[in-house]
């Protein structure tokens, strides 16, 4: 089922909680709702399911127009953070509940019995029918919600927040189960997350909200690689920024033109961000910018690298092999692998490759 939103918009009082977003998201595929708290992404979740009604646009599901249509009618599974599931039933029947009471043709005992078994099977709990959700872990608790509303067969599945209230390691091995589920099924499926991780590692496509807006919508290649805007490369993976003037196609930073290859983007005031790992330290007289190393910690198989730069000191993070020789006092200099000019408040940004002018 493919969907279509356009121009949506929601305001609680005076906020604008979604503020005209356009998105198309294609019959089959995995998409991730990525932003922090408030973004409206779990806004957008909730009228695409019909719990909350929009204030304005449209919502298609395929060519028809759901967008005053009641959750019933629209016959979408939505799974919860917290399972939401029914505490004095076992756990056939909360997966049973949405075929027995739910609009459509009703199936009878014996084949709900065995949808309910197939689907338990599908989800990793065979045996498991009989216990209530108390007897059950998190994790498989999530499993029962999900099978539940994968039971009514939906056109669309939708995903709260799903792994949010479920300790680190669990998530992981949820995650990778499940993509499986999804590819196995085929169910056109929209989760929302505020995690970067889970949504760059789980969906097709990533869609990145902020304040109300849909910032950017990409492969996570596409998300991680060429960020859209300034939020989008800070909010995703880890990166720093210096304050740069941007005059005919060069960074400017304190006075001094950085030896960059030429960024196309307006004059004036912006910003020159750069990844932890494409920063590299060379001799203090060799880099684009010279700084002193103020802080270094351990960060897995690496080292980070806290540098201060310019007379305002500001910082910037080089990720380092931990067999590279430095210590905290040390001038260096450092060179830019590959960074992101952006002109303050305006955009497009233009990525760019770094090498050192002739």
């Amino acid at each position: 089922m493919e969907l279509k939103i356009r121009n949506l918009r929601k305001e609680y009082g005076n906020f604008p909680a979604l503020n005209g977003v356009n998105l198309d998201i294609r019959s089959g595929e995995l998409i991730a709702l990525l932003g922090p708290s408030g973004s409206g992404k779990t806004t957008l979740l909730r009228a695409i399911a019909g719990l909350e009604m929009p204030d304005g646009g449209q919502i298609f599901f395929g060519e028809r127009d759901a967008s005053r249509q009641s959750v019933q009618q629209r016959h979408v599974g939505f799974v919860f953070q917290h399972y939401a599931l029914f505490k004095h039933m076992k756990v056939l029947d909360n997966i049973a509940f949405g075929m027995r009471y739910g609009q459509g043709r009703r199936k009878s005992e014996a084949q709900i019995r065995q949808k309910v078994l197939e689907l338990l099977d599908l989800v990793q709990l065979n045996g498991l029918e009989g216990r209530y959700p108390s007897q059950l872990s998190g994790g498989q608790r999530q499993r029962v919600a999900l099978a539940r509303a994968l039971a009514i067969e939906p056109q669309v599945l939708l995903l709260d927040e799903p792994f949010g209230a479920l300790d680190a390691q669990v998530r992981k091995g949820l995650r990778r189960w499940l993509r499986q589920i999804h590819d196995e099924t085929g169910h056109t499926t929209v989760f929302v997350t505020h995690d970067q991780e889970e949504a760059m590692e789980l969906s097709d496509r990533v869609a990145v909200l902020h304040k109300g807006g849909l910032q950017q919508v990409g492969t996570p290649d596409e998300i991680y690689d060429n960020p859209a805007t300034p939020f989008v490369y800070a909010f995703i993976g880890d990166s720093t920024s210096l304050p740069v003037d941007l005059r005919n196609g060069e960074a400017v930073f304190e006075g001094r033109a950085l030896r960059i290859s030429r960024v196309d983007s307006p004059d004036g005031p912006g910003r020159l961000h750069i990844r932890p790992q494409d920063v590299t330290l060379t001799a203090p007289s060799d880099g684009v910018v010279h700084g002193k190393i103020i802080g270094l910690r351990r960060s897995g198989g690496y080292r980070r690298a806290d540098i201060s730069v310019g007379v305002k000191h500001d910082r910037v993070e080089a990720l380092l092999p931990p067999e590279q020789e430095v210590s905290v006092g040390d001038e260096v200099g450092l060179d830019f692998r590959r960074y992101a000019a952006f002109a303050e408040d305006r955009e497009p940004p233009k990525l760019g490759l770094a090498r050192k002018a002739a």
